[in-house]
């Protein structure tokens, strides 16, 4: 019995839709800031060749492009989610600041 898997299965198993890739560069972007890496890990040669080996098809972002528009992206997604959450309380929101 082969531990291959045909091309063909790997290439449905690996399609990307904008929404898995928009979450590949959510989950990429959580693992580089809670490891306390710099962003320029993306574009180690050793990281590369570990992501080809994992799968060919996948493709890092640069590390510009993790730092500005990744970021960007995620921190938005975040602060609608909180002020979404914030919203449908039923007891509403309350700051208290110490001055």
């Amino acid at each position: 019995m082969s531990n291959t898997v045909p091309t063909n299965n790997l290439k449905k198993q690996y399609q990307r839709n904008e929404r898995t890739i928009n979450t590949f560069y959510r989950l990429l972007l959580r693992m580089t800031i809670s490891n306390g890496w710099a962003f320029q890990w993306v574009e180690n040669q050793e990281t590369i060749e570990f992501f080809n080996f994992i799968s060919p098809l996948l493709q890092l972002p640069n590390r510009k492009t993790l730092a500005d528009e990744i970021l960007k992206n995620t921190a938005k997604s975040v602060q609608n989610n909180i002020e979404a959450a914030a919203k449908e309380d039923k007891y509403g929101v309350s700051i208290s600041l110490d001055g």
